[in-house]
């Protein structure tokens, strides 16, 4: 038997899932994630496969070994950083600033990039430890990828690089410009060009999207909490 069952129990005690939310994620039943967790049944693979991208866990350690708990909840930043706002001095003492979209700035930041003219809102500081130029912030606005502050939440503040879609790998989470929105969801690419964004709160439903509505991805570097004082490298 492999470790599936563990760390179906491990997931959600960390995720805060009782048997039956879990269940209603891959369309299946409380009694099966019973039987799970118990060792008297596994997943079958497709449903393994589901499991692994949406919790954005390698499906060879979800199944030979027993997860931590930083495997569990590190939402593959890939090389991100997470800081606290309050308590320290990481967003100041820096020469470089980069373009900083509020909420109440998303349209006026897809119409910059619609139109590739000149930045006329917000800046931010740069902080030091990202080196890289292309980076601009966004002020998360809802809690689709927070879980009990888990994740990130509404109001942190998010710093992303522009990057191509052959580029996006399934399961990662970006920054999504649509024509209007903008969002941080994982992203799942279906090869009939459609775009499933899934949150890791179950509140949120997935959408789907055709690539053409898509303006541009943002892979994410660093996270500045607002209110919980951690750091996460």
């Amino acid at each position: 038997m492999s470790f599936i069952g563990k760390n179906i129990k491990k997931i959600r005690s960390i995720k805060k899932l009782n048997q039956s939310q879990f269940a209603e994620l891959f369309s299946l039943s409380r009694a099966s994630i019973g039987s799970y967790e118990e060792g008297r049944a596994e997943p079958k693979i497709d449903k393994i496969i589901e499991i692994a991208n949406y919790f954005s866990i390698n499906t060879d350690m979800l199944l030979k070994k027993e997860l931590s708990v930083n495997e569990i909840s590190g939402f593959k930043l890939t090389d991100s950083k997470m800081y606290s706002k309050n308590g320290n001095n990481l967003i100041i003492n820096t020469t470089k600033s980069v373009i900083y979209i509020k909420s109440k700035s998303n349209i006026t930041f897809i119409n910059h990039i619609l139109d590739d003219d000149k930045w006329k809102g917000d800046e931010i500081p740069l902080p030091p430890t990202i080196n890289k130029n292309s980076s601009i912030a966004f002020v998360h606005n809802d809690n689709a990828m927070d879980i009990n502050n888990n994740g990130i939440a509404m109001l942190d503040i998010v710093f992303a690089e522009k990057v191509d879609i052959n580029n996006i790998f399934n399961g990662y989470m970006y920054i999504i410009i649509l024509k209007n929105d903008i969002l941080l969801r994982k992203v799942f690419i279906k090869e009939d060009s459609t775009i499933i964004l899934k949150a890791v709160n179950i509140n949120f439903q997935p959408k789907t999207i055709n690539k053409d509505n898509i303006i541009a991805f943002y892979k994410i570097n660093a996270v500045i909490k607002n209110s919980i004082n951690h750091f996460i490298d």
